[in-house]
């Protein structure tokens, strides 16, 4: 693979999507464009899941063969990182869109991280859950006995007590070229197989608590409403 230890710095955001709504993978490409509209850093967009291959000005639309494996999101996010130009990665889903604040968020925020993510916002205004813990192991402890269902729990922005548990959802997250191509998406897993929750315990085996960040200078919006869990109305641990 291609050495990418050195790229210039800048932003590749992969839109990972199945083609069935391109209207709004147009949306989420004009947020990128209006978040960066005053700002100097370079970026550049990869679409995987487009129904042609087509190279428009700063932005890659890559076809992907969905009949190979339904669900394989852990490949077409690779797929971003072996195609990106710049030093870091924003992953997102076709329904995932910047606020305004984005870029100039992370540029108050710096470079001095591996992952990181921001606030979600569902589309009908409420906070979406972005910085959560997954325990396996003690479902107890965590309030949530959900017979064969993995507990989860939010977790205060920023704090890092239960890092050991953290995973970034793989709707969307940020994280370092370089970082993803050494820890990629396990790419025998598909959608709906806790991919995310995988991904994020080979990271904090790699960097321990210096793994994930939380970024609240910036935030998203989701284009779609997402329905919410029970458990996200309990008290953050």
């Amino acid at each position: 693979m291609e050495q990418k230890d050195k790229l210039p710095q800048g932003w590749t955001f992969g839109i990972i999507t199945d083609g069935s709504c391109p209207e709004r993978v147009n949306k989420v490409i004009a947020s990128i464009d209006f978040a960066f509209r005053c700002s100097e850093t370079p970026y550049e967009i990869i679409v995987v899941g487009a129904e042609e291959f087509e190279v428009r000005d700063h932005i890659t639309f890559l076809t992907f063969n969905e009949s190979f494996a339904n669900g394989w999101i852990t490949r077409k996010k690779n797929v971003v990182a072996e195609w990106a130009e710049y030093d870091k990665l924003c992953l997102m889903h076709d329904y995932v869109a910047l606020n305004h604040n984005w870029i100039t968020g992370f540029e108050r925020f710096g470079d001095d991280w591996n992952s990181s993510v921001t606030p979600i916002y569902n589309a009908n205004g409420r906070m979406f859950r972005f910085w959560c813990a997954a325990d396996h192991d003690a479902g107890a402890d965590m309030g949530d006995d959900r017979e064969g269902e993995v507990p989860f729990r939010n977790m205060r922005p920023g704090i890092k007590d239960h890092a050991r548990w953290q995973y970034l959802s793989g709707a969307y997250f940020c994280v370092k070229t370089r970082v993803f191509l050494d820890i990629p998406m396990n790419e025998e897993l598909v959608w709906a197989q806790s991919e995310d929750i995988e991904w994020s315990r080979r990271m904090y085996k790699e960097f321990g608590e210096d793994a994930f960040s939380c970024n609240l200078n910036s935030s998203v919006i989701l284009l779609k409403e997402k329905v919410h869990a029970p458990w996200e109305n309990l008290p953050c641990l």
